[in-house]
């Protein structure tokens, strides 16, 4: 398995699935971007959305690491 990676020093590309740590907890989560409609003075801004669609503020993640690739599974030989 990879080693986590700081989110100080990278991120993840955007709507890739990972692992994150969020308060204390492993989750698995993609980093989206919110494009805001109403106004034009409103900003584009990242947050983290998880597996059942919840979402947590960018800031409040303090590492991520790829997800393990799943493993093939065999045909049975007969």
């Amino acid at each position: 398995m990879s080693a986590w990676i700081n989110v100080k020093d990278r991120l993840p590309e955007d709507s890739e699935r990972v692992l994150i740590v969020h308060n204390g907890s492993v989750v698995i989560a993609s980093l989206e971007w919110e494009y805001p409609h109403h106004e034009d003075m409103y900003e584009k801004f990242q947050y983290w959305e998880t597996e059942n669609l919840s979402e947590i503020e960018w800031f409040d993640v303090t590492y991520w690491q790829p997800l393990p690739t799943v493993p093939k599974e065999e045909e049975d030989e007969q």
